[in-house]
């Protein structure tokens, strides 16, 4: 698989050591075309109670430029004694815990053997940490504060600098994200419970009705998202159309000499108005464009006298060019838009789901009722969900994590699924990251599973 490895891009490497006090782990995959190379899949597979899901949190966490939403005191309180992650830019980040000063760990940013950055974090909250301790040790742990300020703040700079974009999408589905535009808000602005689409709070169980939530949001942020798109790639196509009636302008202006008349290709600019009209029916499936009907001007055309056809060209060539410059500069959302429609018809066999930037993601039945997604079943909304994320992922993210992408999904949707989130991504520089029991995932990307076995039990064997 040529296209399944990302270059100068992604993680290569995972170490951990002293996992639960008891587990160390090398997670690395080779085979890419050269060390600044990493896959485009990562699986982590693994015995429950293993540890894939703390180590996707453990990622998740360290690698993170937030502030102020204890990312790193999280990272803290998971058990461990170090922590490293290598990625094909040359960069490593490093966690490691102080055995003397056990309240604190260090984070590491390096570049080869450069080190970037480093500061100190504490192993919980501050206020759990001061009410265990003396009165001297709370003056010293109040001074280590103070004094990693600073440089806590160029680890944070640096962890940006990587241009680490995460989407993380939990086991129970609940989305965090280090992508400020999307941590902003949730779609248009929507709450549930007061709770967004991309959330920090992990201190509550979720509930069915709570999970139905979450789909509903993700729902309403992909179509808040496709319609920003249409409006980018608009703007860019009015801007483009701005230009090409400049310039025919500005050539109006300099024909000072009367021009030896060419013969015109009006058979050419037939045939363009035909590729245009069919194409704005394309886009009008997703509510890009109004649909252009040309047929009346294309005859009319076909009607002009010889000594006519310059002028008719010369007046109409402008027009056309002007709406080839609008539905190229749509074209990549149109894209998009069609390889997801395309990507859940081959899933939802007995429902009709469309995405429209005029009216959202729709969910029809066989009998063109329309259903809400409460009405879908749980391996149905499990997937959309995913679907849905990946969509919005694609050009925001570089790395998604995903924990147990298989939940609830039929054995033939499992084998189905990864080729399917490759393909709505393929032009995207992003990595998947993924823990997962499905022999179906597993099976059918063996080259891209990592199996967590851990080194010190393989020494205590071997010797």
């Amino acid at each position: 698989m040529a296209d399944a490895w990302l270059e100068n891009s992604g993680i290569t490497r995972i170490y951990v050591d002293g996992l639960f006090g008891q587990y160390r782990y090398d997670l690395v995959l080779r085979g890419g075309p050269s060390a600044n190379f990493s896959s485009r899949i990562f699986l982590l597979y693994g015995d429950n109670g293993a540890g894939k899901t703390t180590i996707l949190k453990m990622v998740f966490y360290m690698l993170s430029h937030i502030d102020k939403v204890g990312h790193k005191t999280r990272l803290g309180e998971i058990p461990f004694k170090s922590l490293q992650v290598d990625l094909a830019n040359g960069f490593s980040v490093a966690a490691a815990k102080d055995e003397v000063a056990e309240r604190f760990y260090t984070l590491s940013v390096m570049r080869g053997s450069e080190l970037v950055a480093r500061a100190s974090y504490p192993t919980d909250s501050g206020e759990a940490s001061a009410s265990r301790a003396g009165l001297v040790e709370r003056v010293q742990m109040l001074k280590v504060s103070e004094e990693s300020d600073a440089r806590r703040y160029r680890v944070l700079n640096a962890l940006k600098s990587l241009d680490l974009r995460m989407l993380w999408v939990t086991d129970r589905r609940k989305t965090r994200t280090t992508l400020q535009e999307l941590r902003r808000t949730s779609a248009t602005g929507a709450r549930f419970k007061q709770q967004s689409l991309f959330d920090d709070d992990e201190s509550s169980e979720e509930s069915r009705d709570e999970v139905g939530l979450n789909l509903k949001s993700a729902l309403e942020q992909i179509g808040s998202w496709a319609t920003g798109q249409a409006l980018s790639r608009t703007a860019q196509g009015d801007q483009d159309v701005n230009t090409i009636y400049a310039s025919f302008i500005e050539k109006l202006s300099h024909a000072h000499e009367p021009r030896v008349a060419s013969e015109p290709n009006i058979s050419q600019l037939i045939s363009n108005l035909q590729d245009i009209e069919e194409r704005s029916l394309q886009y009008s499936r997703f509510g890009l464009t109004q649909p252009l009907k040309l047929s009346g001007l294309v005859a009319s055309l076909q009607q002009v006298e010889v000594g006519n056809r310059v002028t008719a060209v010369e007046v109409l060539q402008p027009y056309v060019d002007s709406l080839h410059a609008k539905y190229s500069a749509l074209e990549p959302i149109m894209r998009q838009l069609s390889q997801f429609s395309e990507t859940l018809r081959s899933f939802y066999s007995s429902k009709k789901i469309t995405l429209n930037v005029r009216r959202g993601l729709q969910i029809r039945s066989r009998g063109n009722e329309t259903l809400s997604p409460a009405m879908l079943s749980s391996g149905e909304g499990q997937l959309l969900y995913l679907l849905a994320c990946t969509l919005m992922a694609r050009e925001r993210a570089s790395l998604f994590i995903i924990d147990e992408p298989e939940i609830s999904l039929n054995v033939r949707w499992q084998r189905q699924l990864l080729t399917s989130l490759l393909n709505l991504t393929e032009d995207s520089k992003i990595q998947f990251l993924m823990a997962t029991h499905s022999i179906e995932l597993l099976t059918s990307y063996s080259d891209f599973v990592v199996d967590l076995n851990d080194l010190s039990l393989d020494e205590k064997h071997s010797t």
